[in-house]
């Protein structure tokens, strides 16, 4: 009797082998991305409702966890210092491109220590602060915002620019080391809006541009890998099928 076994062409099967395993790959990728986001928006929805708590004291922070901060209401007290001034290139919610401006601030009390407080969003056009509607604020200031981590730098983000004030990505460590600052707190504080003035217009930079609220398409996307993997395998043997290398038959005895 005849029996017909699969016979594999080798260009065909050396271009499948890697695509579908970068197809799976992806895949595998959107499934752990789902999980991250769907942690996230957890935690977000859990803590940015909680009353404001004081920032964590200086010494701290060498064993701070970093996660457990993250997105908490907080209350922080000291001095601004204008001087070390920095720009973090970022789009406002609703499109607009410019800066976010990052100030370093002297804690005040025991222990000290450098907080560097996003005090909000500026437009391309208002980088230069002499064209702010508001003066730059003296003294002991309170600011209220929201603990956030450093960022997480990826293939896309240009390299930052200290010589020029400029980051792509938010690093308290990169950040406090070129501003020469000793004893930078692990964690950034987004300001809410107008949380640095007692004005009653609108504030520049205008704060309160944390994320609160986040997309999560993930699981969609994981579907659309694994699926594109499935039909790469079934254009694989149906080719195969036309063209007649599904088997020769052998003899079986």
């Amino acid at each position: 009797m005849s029996h017909k076994v699969f016979q594999p062409m080798l260009w065909p099967t050396l271009m499948a082998i890697p695509t579908l395993a970068v197809l799976v790959g992806l895949g595998v990728w959107q499934l752990e991305r789902l999980r991250w986001k769907s942690d996230l928006i957890e935690t977000v929805e859990a803590r940015v409702g909680l009353a404001p708590v004081s920032f964590p004291g200086a010494h701290t922070w060498d064993n701070l966890d970093v996660s457990n901060w993250a997105f908490r209401p907080v209350v922080v007290r000291g001095r601004f210092d204008h001087s070390k001034r920095l720009y973090w290139f970022a789009q406002k919610a609703g499109g607009s491109v410019g800066f976010q401006v990052i100030t370093p601030l002297r804690l005040e009390g025991e222990g000290g220590g450098w907080v560097l407080v996003d005090r909000g969003f500026v437009t391309q056009n208002s980088r230069d602060p002499k064209v702010w509607t508001e003066g730059e604020p003296e003294g002991v200031v309170k600011i209220i915002g929201l603990a956030r981590a450093s960022g997480v730098r990826s293939l896309f983000d240009p390299p930052d620019e200290p010589q020029n004030g400029l980051w792509f990505v938010r690093d308290s460590v990169a950040m406090g080391e070129a501003l020469d600052l000793a004893t930078v707190a692990p964690l950034f504080v987004d300001a809410e809006r107008g949380s640095d003035s007692s004005s009653g217009v609108a504030p520049v930079p205008e704060g309160g541009q944390t994320p609160r609220h986040f997309r999560n398409a993930h699981l969609h996307y994981a579907l659309t890998w694994f699926g594109l993997a499935v039909v790469l395998v079934g254009i694989y043997f149906v080719w195969h099928w036309q063209v007649g290398h599904m088997g020769r038959p052998r003899r079986v005895d």
